[in-house]
């Protein structure tokens, strides 16, 4: 029964004094704490598999203009006798996506990679991040 009694853990980032944010006036908010952070290291399956899907699913938004062309091509051809046209457009409307994510897969892995490296020497990408106050 001990274990109900206990205070919560205290947030050092957010000081039980009623000091405000910096910069917000007549703002009830605790003090927010911003401190900086490196990137060291990116996973280069994990960024491939994120950019390859990004890639695929940015790509679905040409498809209906592919199709569009490949029935238009496809009516012109019809004169001509000749289905390459509407062929060729249902089968790169088809294909791209799976195109588009496997080349944002390779391009994500290898960018992953080639940024480790360079963190390796340079230490990485430096960000400043804040704690924020809990969402009434």
């Amino acid at each position: 029964m001990s274990g109900l009694n206990k205070k919560p853990p205290v947030n050092p980032c957010f000081p039980v004094d009623n000091s405000p944010v910096r910069g917000m006036m007549g703002s009830s908010f605790k003090t927010i704490n911003s401190m900086k952070k490196q990137l060291t290291h990116v996973a280069p399956l994990k960024a491939g598999l994120v950019l390859g899907i990004l890639q695929g699913l940015l790509s679905l938004i040409f498809v209906p203009f592919f199709l569009l062309f490949a029935v238009l091509g496809g009516a012109a051809a019809a004169k001509s006798g000749s289905p390459f046209p509407a062929i060729f457009g249902a089968g790169f409307a088809v294909i791209l996506p799976l195109f588009y994510a496997i080349i944002g897969f390779i391009v994500g892995a290898l960018g992953a990679l080639i940024y480790n490296l360079i963190a390796k020497w340079t230490g990485g990408l430096e960000f400043e991040v804040k704690d924020l106050p809990p969402a009434v």
